[in-house]
């Protein structure tokens, strides 16, 4: 019983996941934007934090955290049901962690402390690990789905990576590498629905080929 519940939590969860996530960032973005009258950086496209922070402690702050607060409750259903179905449980403190930064990230906003910053390191560097694990120990994956979660890795790592050392040592700000980053790291969890959906779906029949003469 609690296989079959696992299997069904593993195979609709993240794309409710994902859907939270491109809500929440959508929300908090046009929140931000309008009490802003505007762009709350003066560019195109600001940074989530930015967007998740100014005007201060208005709305936007609170879409945010209600928002993360709902994503971290999903993460942590996720990653039981994961656990519990595949029986490897060496990635889930992993995805505590990244949980608790998800959390840390979401109530403390950048202007008060850079605890949000380094919170937000801490999601990237936690997920990736624990999604590592979780790719190595899966046997049952074939080997393009393996490079598809490979990929999705290090696109998510070499893209977040990119955009931190842009903004610390060369001042340049380019909020859509972080956008890219954040959208690319919870796409993993889709490939579980797509392993699970893929395998249940009814093989055709095979006939013989025989043909019959009259």
């Amino acid at each position: 019983m609690e296989e079959v519940i696992a299997k069904r939590i593993v195979t609709w969860m993240p794309p409710v996941l994902f859907g939270t996530f491109l809500a929440t960032l959508a929300l908090t973005m046009y929140t931000s934007i309008r009490l802003s009258e505007g762009s709350p950086c003066g560019e195109w496209l600001c940074d989530i934090s930015v967007y998740a922070a100014w005007p201060e402690h208005d709305l936007e702050e609170v879409i945010f955290r209600v928002g993360f607060s709902l994503m971290a409750f999903e993460c942590l259903v996720l990653a039981l049901g994961r656990t519990t179905m595949t029986g490897n449980w060496t990635p889930l403190p992993l995805y505590v962690l990244t949980l608790i930064c998800l959390l840390l990230m979401a109530f403390i906003p950048c202007y008060s402390s850079g605890v949000h910053f380094a919170s937000a390191g801490g999601i990237f560097l936690f997920l990736s690990i624990a999604e590592v694990m979780d790719t190595r120990a899966d046997a049952n994956a074939n080997s393009t789905l393996t490079r598809v979660r490979y990929a999705i890795i290090c696109t998510t790592g070499g893209s977040f990576g990119i955009w931190l050392l842009l903004e610390l040592f060369l001042g340049l700000s380019m909020p859509i590498l972080e956008f890219f980053a954040s959208i690319v790291a919870f796409s993993y969890f889709l490939t579980f629905s797509y392993q699970l959906l893929a395998h249940a779906q009814p093989k055709a029949p095979v006939y013989p080929l025989i043909r019959v003469i009259p």
